[in-house]
């Protein structure tokens, strides 16, 4: 009879942890929500879309293009 590839111990330890981490998720996902529940009803309808030079629908080529413009004025 062969071995397992993974060591059931460790196996074992990988389920562990995993469980752990999706528990913590889990509960970092509910934090939030409430906080993003709160928030809302402080604002009480008053919520307002940020002005267009902050935002930010793509990061990365939002970047890339102030990186170009700026390298292009030096």
């Amino acid at each position: 009879m062969s071995s397992p590839a993974v060591p059931i111990a460790l196996q074992f330890l990988l389920f562990l942890f995993a469980g752990w981490a999706n528990r913590r998720q889990q509960a970092v996902i509910a934090y939030l929500l409430e906080e993003n529940r709160v928030l809302r009803d402080q604002l009480g309808g008053r919520w307002q879309a940020p002005p267009t030079n902050q935002v930010n629908h793509n990061p990365l080529g939002a970047w890339s293009a102030t990186a170009r413009q700026q390298s292009s004025k030096q």
